[in-house]
């Protein structure tokens, strides 16, 4: 049940609620929110033209710009967790007689990935 404006304002009044001020925070917030709106709908776009143009998977595209803007130990943590499972199931959609093994690209996800060629492997975990 909505409450009527006479009712906003007396409690307003009692809480110490500049009325005022918060229409006008809730005014900016929507406009905020407006121009987010328009900039998804211009990312979305964007991401369609990509999908459409290149034929690259939207999903897979999301998620590598995700990755790319992660901080590279969050990035770190993120391939230790996902090797495994992405080599098993890689493992799985590979069928020998219909792929040349030879091009099948392996990912080092595991606990060296991200590190420097020139660093030192990490420790197996124990």
């Amino acid at each position: 049940m909505a409450a009527n404006v006479k009712d906003i304002k007396s409690v307003a009044e009692v809480k110490g609620v500049d009325l005022k001020t918060l229409l006008a925070k809730v005014k900016r917030f929507n406009d905020l929110n407006n121009e987010m709106v328009s900039v998804r709908g211009s990312m979305g776009s964007f991401v369609k033209s990509v999908e459409n143009e290149q034929g690259y998977h939207r999903g897979a595209f999301a998620l590598i710009a995700k990755l790319e803007r992660m901080p590279s130990e969050k990035f770190s943590d993120f391939c230790r967790t996902f090797g495994p499972w992405f080599d098993e199931r890689r493992a799985d959609q590979a069928q020998p007689d219909l792929l040349d093994t030879d091009k099948i690209v392996r990912h080092d996800f595991g606990a060296n990935a991200g590190a420097s060629e020139d660093a030192p492997p990490a420790a197996p975990a124990e």
